[in-house]
């Protein structure tokens, strides 16, 4: 059995290691891939096809394999020229794309949050890419191998990264601001937090009355009403108060745990002392959340970007493989913000799109698409 774990800003990785801790690192943000331009003979063939924008790197491109200025190039590639503002950019590949992502399966990278402010992130901004964030969704297959389960739960976390989980918390009772909302990273909830086993992770935990909390990894996954509230999606006064758990004996899980559910084996009892939180709390942290809901935006455009190897051959199997991730991913995402979001990944035709092949044999030009 595959066991998961957390690692980076949204970063899943894969190991067989069932004692496996996560690795911790700080939050990824475009201010923290290296500036460095591509080579000179590098180009990246760019055409539309059904409802993804086909990339193909050439030249020099993946000099380095598929690295974060390859996957940032790829991105840039896909939208030049579009008229049609798109929210998101998700890229998705095969196998035999080399990455050079040290064994994550997805990850999420900031590109533009200015207007976002009162979520505890701070600002990237970045003009050369005009959308908000790009996915990286690693294979078609390999969410096959994962399972479907792991595959929307990660989704919805990378995709969920955009506003979340960063924020401190403020009691008024003279300790200041406080961090023990968040775990991993400083960038997703607490292990011990309790949440709707959300994509952003902490627990549903049970409270058993006698001092100890056990998780409830049967409850189904979905952003709970703080993540909601940081999300644009429901105002301050639908937060019901929340807490975390200030443990005593914490069964050796520490902040930066994975959440428990996502083991699918037995649930985890520790013990220690309930501490409510409210979203006011929050707020004297970090200030009312803007823009308000009836300013935020629900519906989202992704442009899906699917990136080939130099000399791979685009087929049925792939397209069809592509489409059901995006049915999978849409569906997933109005189930985890309880029907109050979607996302679209349709790709507006735009004059881009791949001319009808002949039927019949033709020469191709050197260096032709």
């Amino acid at each position: 059995m595959w066991f998961i774990y957390l690692s980076l800003s949204g970063a899943l990785a894969v190991d067989l290691e069932l004692d496996a801790h996560p690795i911790d690192s700080h939050v990824l943000t475009y201010d923290d891939v290296a500036a460095m331009p591509p080579p000179a003979n590098s180009f990246y063939g760019v055409v539309d096809v059904e409802n993804v924008v086909v990339v193909r790197p050439q030249g020099d491109a993946l000099q380095q394999g598929f690295e974060y200025v390859a996957f940032s190039d790829s991105i840039k590639s896909a939208l030049d020229g579009r008229s049609t503002t798109y929210d998101f950019a998700m890229v998705i590949h095969t196998d035999r794309l080399p990455t050079q992502f040290s064994g994550a399966a997805a990850f999420h990278l900031g590109f533009n949050n200015d207007e976002l402010s009162g979520t505890g992130g701070y600002k990237t901004i970045n003009p050369d890419i005009p959308v908000k964030s790009g996915l990286w969704m690693s294979s078609i297959d390999f969410w096959d191998r994962m399972g479907l389960y792991y595959s929307q739960w990660v989704f919805g976390q990378e995709l969920g990264h955009y506003w979340l989980a960063f924020p401190e918390f403020d009691k008024g009772q003279g300790e200041g601001e406080q961090r023990d909302l968040l775990g991993r990273a400083g960038s997703h909830w607490s292990y011990f937090m309790d949440t709707t086993n959300s994509p952003v992770e902490g627990n549903k935990w049970m409270d058993n009355g006698d001092g100890s909390f056990t998780t409830d990894i049967d409850a189904t996954p979905s952003f709970s009403e703080l993540d909601l509230y940081m999300m644009g999606l429901i105002e301050a006064d639908d937060v019901s108060p929340f807490f975390y758990i200030d443990v005593e004996d914490n069964a050796g899980k520490s902040k930066s745990s994975s959440p428990q559910h996502l083991y699918g084996s037995t649930p985890e009892t520790v013990t220690g002392t309930k501490v409510m939180v409210t979203v006011d709390d929050v707020i004297a942290a970090e200030g009312d959340r803007y823009p308000t809901v009836g300013d935020s935006p629900s519906d989202f455009k992704i442009l899906t970007v699917l990136v080939l190897a130099p000399t791979e051959m685009l087929t049925d199997e792939i397209l069809s493989g592509a489409a059901l991730r995006q049915q999978e991913w849409a569906e997933a995402w109005s189930d985890l913000t309880l029907g109050l979001s979607s996302v679209d990944f349709t790709v507006v035709d735009e004059g881009r799109s791949m001319p009808p092949l002949s039927t019949e044999p033709q020469l191709i030009p050197r260096g032709a698409w």
